[in-house]
This record gives structure tokens, sequence and C-alpha cells, in this order.
């Protein structure tokens, strides 16, 4: 979430709700491209979980 505005309050509210990252304009850019790399890597990670998960399901059923 970026946000030109902002408080601490507002801040754990949308990470609360799902918000991955909380950055308020005017941050150095070295910020935002941490940020960017780790929802990247995070959604990079998610999927190969899902993957994982289906796979076992798979592997799961055939056994059965």
């Amino acid at each position: 979430m970026l946000t030109g505005h902002g408080n601490e309050a507002i801040a754990v509210q949308a990470m609360k709700e799902g918000t991955e990252d909380y950055l308020i304009k005017g941050l150095n850019s070295d910020h935002l491209q941490q940020a960017v790399q780790s929802a990247i890597d995070k959604g990079r990670l998610r999927r190969q979980v899902e993957d994982q998960g289906q796979e076992l399901a798979r592997l799961s059923e055939e056994r059965l």
C-alpha cells in the first residue's frame, strides 16, 4: 500500500487486512525496491507452496 498520508493505526489496520507492506510516498527508492522484491518473493513462495500442496493431494489420491 502506497499512501501520501498515514499513521501507525492505519498501517496496522491495512496489514491486518492483508496489505503486504505499507509505504509512505517520499521514501527513498531503496526501501521501495526492497518492498517490491519482498512482495515478489512472497508471491513466488506462495505459488510454490500451492503447487506442492496440489502435487501432494494428487499423490495421495493415487495411493487411495
